[in-house]
């Protein structure tokens, strides 16, 4: 009874919009750097050569006649002549050095910001594909449903697939305003977490995906462990990477989960024995929606870009190898407690 919708192709007018905007960004920014330059210069020539015209002056008497004066007079009145044009040329090659200097300078300093924004616009882009998604199919189950009348059970199923999609729209929501509230979370606030009780939350909380994949989750923890993370922090970072490795491992895998003390930083470690993850991919694994080539389990592929979105924000580091016995390997360092 599913209606599936056609993936539509992506649209470049955002990136054109994107650099259209740089561009006249880095020209206004060019402009203001050019007409800074220009007033300092400007007023360093006035001042310069009014002291030169005012040292000169005071040499010759306009209203003697000798000869000698005349001379210095008309000598004063060449050498400030010349150098009203020196002044002149030299400030104009200057302010064209300057103007390519600014034009590169713009550049690198609004970089950042253009990168920042076609990120944004690139996730934004993304995240309303992955919402009108589930929408779309809600709505086409529905429509169906709705074109005839049908059996008791015939609509049970119907909502049945909309319950379903339904949860699946929620849980992409509700990881989406954890992506959203991420950067804004302040460091201080964050309290001192205890590790064996965030494990044991983690443990209960993936029980019924490790049964229904009957897979083994042990544990190797290092004994009076804290971290300076909020426990719903540390119990939403390491659920999603158990639940990653739970989902895109073959049945019967093993998850290990160690931590151990690291000098002023706790390392935690989420490894399995499954089919590891390429070199490749290793470096765009943490990206939003950014999902494996060979994935087939559900996901809109945001569960790792929480994960080292909310590491960083707590001030430590995240980063995926090969595991000892092959696998993947996620190692966390966060600040200790």
């Amino acid at each position: 009874m599913r209606w599936l919708p056609r993936r539509s192709p992506p649209d470049g007018n955002g990136r054109h919009a994107d650099a259209g905007l740089f561009l006249r960004a880095r020209l206004r920014l060019t402009l203001w750097y050019v007409l800074l330059l220009t007033i300092v210069l400007a007023g360093f020539s006035v001042a310069l050569y009014v002291a030169l015209a005012a040292q000169l002056s005071n040499h010759t008497d306009p209203g003697d006649q000798e000869p000698r004066q005349q001379i210095e007079r008309e000598a004063s009145d060449f050498a400030l002549g010349r150098l009203r044009l020196l002044l002149l040329a030299g400030n104009v090659v200057l302010l064209a050095g300057t103007a390519a200097g600014s034009y590169a300078l713009a550049g690198k300093t609004l970089r950042p910001v253009a990168a920042a924004l076609a990120r944004q616009r690139r996730f934004a882009a993304d995240a309303s594909h992955e919402l009108r998604t589930p929408l779309t199919i809600i709505r086409g189950t529905v429509e169906v449903a709705l074109q005839r009348k049908r059996q008791a059970a015939e609509y049970r199923d119907a909502m049945e697939e909309v319950h379903s999609d339904v949860v699946a729209l929620s849980a992409l929501v509700e990881q989406l305003l954890y992506l959203a509230r991420g950067t804004a979370a302040p460091a201080h606030a964050y309290s001192a977490a205890d590790v064996a009780t965030v494990m044991q939350a983690v443990a209960r909380e993936v029980a019924a995906l490790a049964h229904e994949r009957r897979s083994t989750i042990t544990f190797a923890l290092a004994q009076g462990l804290r971290v300076r993370a909020d426990p719903a922090t540390l119990q939403q970072i390491v659920g999603n990477l158990v639940v990653n490795a739970l989902r895109h491992t073959p049945a019967g895998t093993i998850v290990r989960i160690e931590a151990r003390r690291d000098g002023d930083m706790v390392a935690l470690r989420v490894c399995d024995n499954g089919p590891g993850i390429p070199p490749t991919e290793r470096e765009r694994i943490f990206q939003p929606f950014h999902r494996l080539a060979s994935a087939d389990a559900e996901g809109a592929g945001l569960g790792l870009a929480l994960v080292h979105e909310l590491v960083t924000v707590a001030g430590g580091s995240v980063a995926v190898a090969e595991a000892a016995g092959g696998g993947a390997s996620f190692d966390l360092r966060l600040p200790a407690a």
